[in-house]
């Protein structure tokens, strides 16, 4: 699994990492820029106008790629949601396939589709690797009985269980792959963060030339780029944060089959 460091951080502590890391920076520059000033008697609106001039083109470039990274990342999060509505639906027609099954395999399989689904709303986020692999454990007892089942009576209704059957693996397959592995590049970040990080430290020089402390304008412009900065890493990570992917109709969806089982009467039966 991919598992980046950030993911274990809390949001709060990201935001707050941010902030001060920007202002550290703004900082340095300062410190520079005023030392640069002192070496001099007289102002250099050249140097000024340079640092200036610098300091814009920083400021679109990283604005360009602030905006091309939330987007990727924002595509991906709308992967992992519809992800979501593709497996419940998956799930839910081969279950409802599983009412044509004969016995004893209609109940078995009936049985396993309810564990299944239990929990699967936590899938990657409470005991991950264990829920994934009961989840493939019960993917594989549900596909040894269609298989049995589809050897002994081969049927057209059995061939469209296995079909659905067959779906709903590709899904699981394609929401562990997207939450798992389809992350932004670690190099995207790197590179956003150190031309951040550079912009920040060419104002404070730009300050430290003209001898100004911070204004408001100087800390609207890291909160700013401390909050997108902070919603991109959000965004990208599968764990709750600010934005997490809505598994409601996977909740729905559980208890839509517990319903069903209990007004099953083969498989309501304690043997």
């Amino acid at each position: 699994m991919s598992v980046h460091f950030l993911d274990a951080i809390p949001i709060w502590v990201l935001y707050l990492g941010l902030g001060l890391l920007f202002w550290a920076a703004v900082e340095g520059g300062y410190f520079l820029g005023e030392r640069r000033q002192r070496s001099t008697d007289y102002v250099d609106e050249s140097r000024t106008a340079q640092a200036g001039i610098v300091l814009g083109a920083m400021l679109a470039l990283a604005g360009f790629m602030l905006g091309f990274t939330y987007s990727m990342a924002g595509s991906q999060f709308d992967s992992r949601r519809q992800l979501v509505i593709d497996d419940v639906n998956a799930i839910g027609t081969a279950f409802l396939r599983t009412a044509y099954l004969p016995e004893p395999q209609r109940t078995t399989s009936r049985k396993l589709f309810s564990e299944y689904v239990a929990g699967r709303d936590t899938l990657f986020v409470e005991s991950r690797e264990a829920k994934l692999d009961r989840a493939e454990q019960l993917q594989q007892q549900l596909w040894d009985e269609a298989t049995a089942l589809a050897r002994k009576t081969p049927t057209p209704v059995i061939s469209l269980y296995i079909q659905s059957l067959n779906e709903l693996i590709d899904l699981h397959g394609k929401r562990v792959y997207v939450e798992s592995w389809v992350r932004i590049p670690d190099m995207v970040i790197a590179t956003l963060a150190l031309l951040s990080i550079l912009m920040m430290v060419l104002t404070g020089y730009l300050l430290g030339l003209r001898e100004r402390r911070y204004g408001f304008p100087t800390v609207v412009m890291m909160l700013t780029y401390a909050t997108v900065f902070l919603l991109v890493i959000d965004l990208d990570r599968p764990v709750r944060g600010l934005f997490y992917v809505d598994q409601e109709p996977m909740v729905q969806l559980g208890t839509s089959v517990q319903r069903e089982m209990t007004r099953d009467p083969a498989v309501s039966v304690t043997p």
